[in-house]
């Protein structure tokens, strides 16, 4: 075997996927899933599926995508960790100390929520 179609790198990232439902090989159709991931993973594998490539490459092509991806979504996910942390700590802050935490909140949501709270919300 020389190459593979895209519908063989479609079809592995299918069986990976919630439960191998066949919502990217949907979405890689043009159907809508209901799963905006889905549509997403099926829309960079075809933009970045190279017909004449060896197997080899473009099954490391396929896993390179997918570990951006994934240290994309994970940088998404540290910010909202790093977010809901302060925000607690405004939330959990007894009121009388609140003005101690102007300054030392980096986020502007969290920093937003130190202002309502300040003014009785």
């Amino acid at each position: 075997m020389k190459n593979l179609r895209l519908n063989d790198i479609i079809k592995v990232a299918d069986e990976a996927y919630y439960s191998g439902e066949e919502l990217i090989s949907r979405a890689a159709e043009g159907h809508d899933p209901g799963d905006g991931l889905a549509k997403f993973i099926a829309q960079e594998l075809k933009e970045t599926f190279d017909s004449q490539a060896l197997v080899t490459d473009q099954i490391s092509q396929a896993m390179i995508l997918m570990d951006r991806a994934r240290q994309e979504l994970q940088g998404v996910h540290q910010a909202f960790s790093e977010v809901l942390v302060q925000v607690k700590k405004v939330q959990t802050t007894p009121r009388k100390n609140l003005p101690l935490l102007i300054g030392t909140l980096t986020h502007p949501i969290a920093q937003k929520y130190l202002e309502e709270r300040l003014k009785g919300g």
